[in-house]
């Protein structure tokens, strides 16, 4: 009797052992305790708490903001405080997974926002393209990462783990928000700079579409064309009939931004549910002043328009040639040449731009 009390006593003094073991090992990997944690705070289901009023501050990321008459202004105000009970407990922090390791994102709400739902359901984003845009900085120890329609910053922030500099242009507050979140829990200050603008050929005030209920995923810019396409899609999106006004800055004007050198060779991700043609359009001292590795650009919603035409007349006059990437397996090999990446992908054919993948990849000709 006496040996099964001292049995007992042992087996519940390792089990303690081993919890605080397995405690201090998840916060050290930083390892969630419930499904998500809420903002900033841990060991709280997010989608039965409710929210919080205390402020997380957030001085230290960087963003800028163009506007036509004041030219580039830090923007002191979009990331200061961001408050949990203002914005509904919209921030929710999830790992992320890749090649690059494991880190933590701020995403919205999972049960509304159709992006943010995927993520927390995989765990990733979009491997495929970023396993291309690691490729092609590979290729350079000096070339850094322009996300242009950076959304909530997932490729960004992914970069800027790789240790390469990153530049965020997004014009949705709530997202640039979350780019800031996750850019000061991973302590990426020092790579990640955010420019809160919609990307455009020309100075304008743009009109940035809403998703309905907190569904943020497949927010655009306010053009006949796309707007008819998005409300034909079935059932992905549904939409408010109201918008919000964001100041357009042009690719140009990074030219006379501060820190445009650190950007100056890079590899452009664009994602701006269908205006690409108009940020090429805005981008001719841009392209003419920098060295542009490669471009990542979605292609769905050209597919039969005629802003096709305007993208390939815009890429042709840069000497870039089209690729599909999509099934493109890439090894992790250490060293890679210009050269031979473009010897990875197929080339895409200009005169069948109506069956080219949902994202194509621009490379210069070599």
């Amino acid at each position: 009797m006496m040996f099964k009390t001292r049995w007992r006593k042992s087996t519940l003094c390792l089990l303690a052992v081993v919890m605080v073991v397995v405690i201090l090992v998840m916060n050290i990997l930083d390892v969630p305790f419930g499904l998500l944690d809420k903002g900033l705070q841990v060991e709280r289901d997010p989608l039965l708490a409710s929210p919080v009023s205390v402020p997380v501050i957030i001085p230290e990321v960087e963003v800028y903001t163009f506007q036509e008459v004041t030219k580039w202004t830090r923007d002191s105000n979009v990331c200061a405080a961001i408050d949990n009970k203002i914005y509904h407990g919209d921030f929710f922090r999830v790992p992320l997974e890749s090649q690059v390791g494991s880190l933590s994102v701020f995403i919205h709400n999972p049960t509304k926002d159709g992006l943010s739902g995927k993520i927390y359901k995989e765990r990733r984003w979009e491997p495929n393209i970023l396993n291309v845009i690691l490729l092609f900085l590979r290729t350079d120890d000096d070339t850094n990462f322009i996300d242009i329609g950076a959304n909530i910053g997932l490729h960004g922030l992914q970069i800027a783990k790789y240790g390469r500099k990153v530049l965020a242009l997004e014009g949705s507050m709530y997202n640039v928000q979350h780019i800031c979140a996750s850019t000061h829990y991973g302590r990426f200050h020092d790579y990640v700079k955010v420019i809160y603008n919609v990307v455009g050929k020309d100075h304008s005030m743009s009109n940035i579409i809403l998703g309905r209920g907190g569904d943020l995923t497949g927010n655009f810019v306010n053009i006949s064309n796309i707007r008819k396409q998005k409300f034909k899609t079935d059932g992905r999106y549904s939409y408010k009939e109201t918008s919000v006004s964001v100041p357009t800055v042009m690719l140009d004007d990074l030219v006379t931004w501060e820190h445009f050198e650190m950007f100056k060779k890079s590899f452009i991700k664009m994602d701006v549910e269908g205006s690409e043609h108009f940020v090429m359009e805005g981008a001719k001292r841009f392209m003419q002043n920098s060295i542009i590795k490669g471009i990542i650009m979605e292609w769905t919603w050209h597919i039969g328009q005629s802003s096709s035409e305007t993208i390939l007349s815009i890429m042709k006059s840069y000497n870039f040639q089209p690729y599909d990437f999509a099934n493109t397996k890439i090894t992790r090999k250490k060293f890679f040449t210009q050269d031979s990446v473009t010897k990875l992908f197929r080339s895409l054919n200009p005169n069948e731009s109506n069956v080219w993948p949902d994202n194509v990849l621009w490379m210069p000709a070599s």
